[in-house]
């Protein structure tokens, strides 16, 4: 026994039933995709697709609405990896697998699974290509290929004009029954057929080209249809459509013509010979009745392509003989060549209408209408995009005739000053054509004539204006003249800005010299420019335009010292670094306005940093304390106090604060400008006072060997007189003998007062 095939495994399925439905609403979703605009048929590839198509216009909301409707939301959207089990499914593995940028939809039926994968081009991401399709373990290749048939012939067949029904009658002679079935199918013509061969009469319903019901000698449906094809010799009589024969015949064409022609070979292998005694007594009102409409022809070429299915899986094992082949095959080219003529013939027709329409002598509207006639009667033809270029160029003319004279007209009146009319003539041109390809140049033309219109108001306003503007009136003239230009009153204003001459000279002088106190460079340079605007050839003009350099000089000046001392991009000044930018400007514009204001910033920088310095060292002379700390008592205003002997002192000595050693002339006079604490009575300690604080424990902390000036000194003769004077180190000893230095030597003040002053 040979295996079946994999579509007889389908319909052999228990859900047959069940399966025949979806494979339905499958088909039904491949037409609604291909008779989308922006969805193009492509040429298949390696992979088992029912369906390959590509879109110009990546619209994949569209797809996914249209899609969603058979299969559900998408198992793998596009943008999403592809998960383990996905990635080992046999029907992803038979189309090549599935990568990131690809969505993919798939519906398990007990048989496979559907499935549709969108995928966008490599090197166009816009463009994508759609592929659907149906898996099944035991699908063969053979069976993919009917099921592409199918698709191809059933599914997705362009519906052709139908016969109409006007004037059908008439008898056929020379051509076979089996020939004119296959043309009527093709064309989907709806009519009934008495067909008449010897003594035999039959009937043959045909309704949007399916052969739905026969009758002959008391026989219906198959069994009368295979009956009647089986005749020689018949005469075909062709009438209207027979209204409310019910549809008994559920076979395709081609199967009801086979299965004819073998029961006629069996007859004759029999010798029997088919006798009907019926003649023409067949009901009148078979042919009388009018047509009725069972079912949508995409929703009848669905059916046939699932019937043609089912047809392959019960027939699978019968072999035809060669003869019914032969036949099949005689019937198709007789109809092939017989549509291939008559399609020819009706396009020749088509083209000398359309030739008729354009060389007729017509209204050009009406050329119009006849064209917008043309390509709705033809519109699946390729002349229809002929008539739409013809409607486009028809179109294109006329507006470029309404635009220009529209122009020629609205310019006209503008030069007269009749600016309403001319307004009215620019707007018959936005009225037809309000998204017209020269609706920016009419717009402009209007608003111009609207600006025109205007200026009588606009003059008045001005004048008004200007009663009370003082100086400055001369801006409300500026105004009126950029708004009209070339006006009827442009002279007119024109000649007041210049009797203004001197006045606003003035006027702007005092403001530069306000704003110069202000160090506003940009608004003096503004005011210059005012004056140069309106006065462009006068001395005051040469004037001003010497101060407007030096103002443009000091503002690059200004920005530039902004630039050098910008802080740093947290926040923070670093006083070193701003003193560092400071100096740097100084070295590059040493001629500045701003020379004296820098300088001034220095110095006060160089005050903050020594504070800042000062007050660190107070602080660590301050952790230095340690066991002195009960005697010492550490203020904030940079003075301590001995516990002592109550006096209070300066904690930091001379030589911190100024940085460097002095004589003893220096030191008295660093002592007499001295205000550590807000005190002005500072004096130099006495050699005691010195003692008590270095060399009697707990002593105050040091951070280095040096000595101290005191206020002890005399006269000493050598040659010439010089001033000798005690001092005190800081070294840390219990005994002590007292030091002398000449007063020229360098050393340091530690600054002592008495409190109780």
């Amino acid at each position: 026994m040979t295996e079946k095939s994999g579509i007889e495994k389908l319909s052999s399925d228990n859900n047959l039933e069940s399966y025949l439905v979806e494979t339905r609403e499958f088909f039904a979703l491949i037409r609604k995709l291909d008779s989308h605009p922006e969805v193009h048929r492509v040429r298949q590839d390696e992979y088992r697709s029912m369906y390959c198509a590509a879109s110009k216009s990546r619209n994949l909301d569209l797809l996914d609405k249209c899609l969603s409707g058979f299969f559900g939301e998408a198992t793998k959207p596009a943008g999403k990896a592809t998960p383990l089990s996905l990635r080992l499914n046999p029907a992803v593995k038979a189309m090549g697998g599935i990568n990131k940028n690809q969505a993919l939809y798939t519906r398990k039926v007990s048989t496979g699974m559907y499935y549709a994968a969108i995928w966008p081009w490599t090197r166009k991401p816009v463009n994508l290509t759609i592929n659907l399709g149906f898996y099944g373990e035991g699908l063969s290749e053979k069976d993919y290929s009917s099921l592409e048939d199918i698709v191809e012939t059933k599914v997705l067949k362009e519906n052709s004009e139908k016969i109409p029904e006007n004037g059908i009658g008439g008898k056929l002679h020379g051509i076979s029954l089996g020939a004119f079935l296959q043309m009527s199918a093709l064309e989907n013509t709806s009519c009934t057929l008495k067909v008449k061969s010897a003594n035999k009469t039959g009937l043959i319903y045909l309704l949007n080209g399916q052969l739905i019901n026969a009758k002959t000698n008391g026989m219906n449906g198959e069994s009368a249809a295979y009956r009647i094809i089986g005749w020689d010799e018949a005469v075909i009589s062709i009438q209207p459509a027979t209204a409310d024969i019910k549809k008994e015949i559920h076979l395709p064409l081609m199967h009801i013509l086979m299965e004819g022609l073998k029961k006629k070979d069996e007859q004759a292998y029999n010798g029997k010979e088919e006798i009907d005694v019926a003649g023409d007594d067949l009901s009148l009102s078979d042919f009388d009745s009018s047509e009725k409409q069972i079912e949508s022809d995409s929703e009848a070429s669905i059916k046939a392509a699932i019937e043609e299915i089912s047809l392959k899986a019960k027939s699978g094992k019968k072999k035809l003989k060669l003869v019914y082949i032969i036949t099949a095959l005689i019937i198709i080219l007789v109809g092939t060549g017989y549509l291939f003529m008559k399609k020819r013939s009706r396009e020749v027709q088509i083209k000398n209408e359309l030739t008729m329409i354009m060389d007729a002598d017509h209204d050009t509207h009406y050329k119009l209408k006849l064209l917008q006639a043309f390509i709705a009667k033809y519109d699946k033809n390729e002349l229809a995009v002929t008539a739409k270029e013809k409607i486009d160029d028809i179109t294109s003319g006329l507006e470029d005739k309404a635009y220009n004279e529209a122009i020629s007209q609205g310019d006209k009146l503008g030069r007269n000053l009749k600016y309403n009319e001319a307004i009215e003539a620019y707007k018959k041109y936005k009225i037809a054509y309000p998204e017209g390809k020269y609706s920016e140049k009419i717009t402009f033309r209007i608003s111009e004539a609207e600006r025109k219109l205007s200026e009588d108001g606009d003059y008045n306003s001005a004048l008004r204006r200007a009663e009370s503007s003082g100086t400055e009136r001369i801006f409300v003239y500026a105004d009126f003249l950029e708004k009209h230009p070339d006006g009827k009153y442009s002279n007119e204003i024109k000649t007041l800005i210049a009797s203004m001459n001197e006045e606003f000279y003035l006027f702007q002088n005092k403001r530069i010299d306000k704003s110069e106190i202000k160090e506003d460079w940009e608004t003096c340079i503004k005011f210059c420019n005012e004056y140069i605007r309106f006065f462009p050839d006068n001395d005051r003009t040469a004037e001003l335009s010497v101060k407007k350099k030096i103002f443009e000089k000091r503002l690059n000046e200004k920005n530039t010292f902004e630039i050098f001392v910008k802080d740093s991009p947290d926040g923070e000044v670093n006083l070193e670094i701003l003193k560092d930018r400071y100096e740097e400007y100084l070295n590059a514009y040493p001629t500045s306005y701003l020379t004296k204001k820098v300088k001034t910033e220095i110095s006060a920088i160089d005050d903050r940093l020594m504070k800042t310095r000062l007050k660190s060292e107070e602080m660590r002379i301050a952790g230095m304390m340690g066991d002195a700390s009960e005697r010492f008592i550490i203020n904030d205003d940079g003075t301590f106090i001995d516990k002592k002997t109550d006096l209070m002192w300066c904690t930091l000595d001379s030589e911190f604060i100024l940085s460097k050693c002095v004589n003893f002339e220096d030191a008295e006079v660093f002592i007499k400008n001295l205000k550590t604490g807000g005190y002005t009575d500072w004096r130099l300690p006495t050699d005691e006072e010195l003692v008590s604080l270095y060399k009697k424990q707990p002593v105050f902390p040091s951070s280095m060997l040096t000595w101290y000036w005191t206020s002890n000194t005399y006269k000493h003769y050598s040659g010439y007189w010089k001033t000798i004077v005690n001092v005190v180190d800081t070294k840390k000893e219990t005994s002590w003998e007292q030091q002398q230095k000449d007063s020229y030597n360098c050393g340091s003040v530690r600054a002592v007062r008495d409190p109780g002053n």
